[in-house]
């Protein structure tokens, strides 16, 4: 049988070609509006300003070259109520061929070790009403739903 080895990297510039597929499969999973350009420019930004917080890529090891298995997005702002720096997982999307490997909580595991070795205080993220699944995973992972609703101002 041959085992597929999953390994979390940091995303460089030349894996947005990847990233932007993973995001568009990802959104359209999610019921999310791409909004392709605005995606892209965020996603450059990350890519290039590490201050601003990371993308990593889920690559198998086993076969490079073979197509990543799901990205994360991980950003930062400062918190009064938090105490500091915050990490926002805004984004995590693991590809149907990595689901049901246990990565989900290693994911969050690396999230939150990366966040603190950054300096963050605490990590944040939100999850669709309808993505039950998500929601389990993530409470069992020790987040708590603080029962808050988001909203959002375009500008």
């Amino acid at each position: 049988m041959n085992t597929i080895e999953w390994k979390w990297t940091e995303a460089g510039a030349d894996d947005e070609g990847a990233l932007f597929e993973l995001i568009e499969a990802f959104y359209m999973e999610d019921q999310i509006e791409l909004r392709p350009g605005p995606v892209r420019t965020a996603l450059r930004a990350l890519l290039r300003e590490p201050q601003l917080g990371r993308v990593f890529l889920l690559k198998n090891s086993s076969a490079p070259g073979s197509a990543p298995g799901g990205y994360v997005v991980v950003v930062f702002w400062h918190s009064l109520e938090f105490g500091g720096r915050v990490a926002l997982l805004d984004e995590l999307y693991l590809a149907p061929a990595a689901r049901g490997r246990g990565l989900a909580p290693r994911t969050l595991d690396m999230v939150g070790d990366w966040a603190r070795r950054e300096g963050a205080v605490a990590v944040r993220l939100e999850v669709n009403h309808h993505n039950k699944r998500a929601m389990e995973i993530y409470l069992k992972a020790g987040f708590k739903d603080d029962k808050r609703d988001i909203l959002t101002l375009m500008l």
